[in-house]
């Protein structure tokens, strides 16, 4: 069985392919439409004999084309597009020659790869994605709402306007027209997305509850069940983390260091890697720091913020947290009050 590589650049309306053999002659070379029948059909015409190997930068249609290539059963090399500096810094730059140069790499096993998260934490994702959507347009609405009653010179009576009474008030002002309207329309809006933000938790809900890994997560003080399935949702397999550094890399909460000359510099934090695991990690660390309850991590919390302000303290124990989050995951067993050291 012959084996060939596909470098695949993938773009919204078209997309280029490159396939090459094992010496790197160019076999075949194609721009087609990025629908899932286009794609079904180039890589079926290159004959069932052929062994199949496919590189792409991931892109967030990519998923839909993963799950078609493991149903084709090819062999699926997902490139790093951080890690992947050829065709960044490449002087002459097009989707064709892009394509080439995914299919090189992939043949001369010079490739960096990323992270194929299973279909079901591919799933978790789409959850956790589809809640935030829904909470930030419904603070849009009650940004609105705060706006109106600013513009009108009004204090609300209430701590918070969303509760029965507060809403009832709301519709009671007297206001010009155009203000009541508007009022009434972001109360519409907001009593609906609490619906749909309910149904969503639910179904998060039954999720948590069947799913080892984040039952051990909710034994750790200030996780609940939508910190269990954010974090969950990005570290996918905790093994492809040998140590609880390498995940404070991944979310971009190791410092950046330096070395030269035999000295070392160390930075702010990189930011480098899952953005949406360091923005769960820290408003764990927030509710940590708000929290009444005592706990180690709220110790730790007020320890670094004596000595460094709050602000560091935040960032240090988010970066606590997930060292905790790796032994919890990694060991397989509940947070202790007093962990050992990791």
């Amino acid at each position: 069985m012959n084996k060939i590589y596909i470098g695949m650049d993938l773009h919204k309306s078209t997309s280029s392919f490159c396939v090459m053999n094992k010496e790197g002659e160019i076999l075949k070379e194609q721009r087609i439409a990025t629908t899932p029948e286009s794609i079904t059909r180039f890589i079926k015409s290159l004959g069932k004999k052929n062994k199949i190997s496919i590189t792409f930068e991931p892109v967030s249609q990519s998923w839909r084309y993963i799950d078609i290539f493991e149903e084709m059963n090819l062999d699926i090399h997902p490139a790093n597009p951080r890690k992947l500096k050829a065709i960044a810094t490449a002087t002459s730059k097009t989707d064709k020659l892009d394509a080439r140069v995914l299919a090189d790499h992939l043949r001369t096993n010079h490739l960096p790869e990323s992270y194929i998260p299973p279909k079901e934490v591919r799933g978790w994702k789409e959850l956790v994605r589809n809640r935030s959507s829904l909470v930030r347009l419904r603070t849009q609405a009650k940004n609105r709402i705060h706006s109106v009653l600013f513009k009108n010179g009004l204090a609300s009576p209430f701590q918070t306007l969303w509760t029965a009474r507060a809403k009832k008030w709301l519709r009671t002002l007297e206001l010009e027209p155009h203000f009541r309207l508007t009022i009434e329309k972001q109360l519409s809006v907001i009593e609906h997305l609490d619906k749909e933000i309910k149904d969503v938790e639910k179904t998060i809900k039954e999720i948590v509850k069947e799913t080892k890994q984040m039952q051990l997560l909710k034994t750790i003080p200030g996780v609940g069940d939508i910190f269990a399935i954010s974090i969950m949702s990005e570290i996918g397999d905790i093994k492809r983390f040998k140590n609880y550094k390498k995940l404070q890399s991944y979310a971009g909460l190791a410092p950046w260091v330096r070395n030269s000359g035999g000295k070392t510099w160390t930075g702010h934090i990189t930011k480098r890697g899952s953005a949406w695991l360091r923005y769960a990690v820290i408003e764990l660390a927030v509710s940590i720091a708000r929290t009444r309850k005592s706990s180690d991590l709220k110790d730790y919390y007020l320890k670094v913020k004596r000595n460094k302000g709050g602000k560091t303290a935040t960032v240090a124990t988010a970066r606590k947290s997930l060292a905790i989050i790796w032994a919890v995951l990694h060991n397989e067993r509940k947070f202790e009050a007093r962990y050992p050291a990791i």
